[in-house]
């Protein structure tokens, strides 16, 4: 994942992440982070909340 400033259009941060399999791909689009939490287990220690309906467990 990176994160661009949107004035310069310039990377300002790059983040490895977690994504889909050939199989459930993960979306490509433009999203924003909503909420942030930290965790301790197996997905990793931190969490974030994109603005896409299924980015939570019901």
């Amino acid at each position: 994942m990176n994160v661009i400033d949107l004035d310069t259009k310039e990377i300002i941060k790059k983040y490895t992440v977690s994504t889909g399999k050939d199989d459930t791909p993960t979306p490509i689009g433009d999203f924003k982070i909503i909420q942030k939490s930290q965790w301790c287990g197996s997905f990793g220690s931190r969490w974030m909340k994109l603005n896409i309906e299924w980015s939570s467990y019901r």
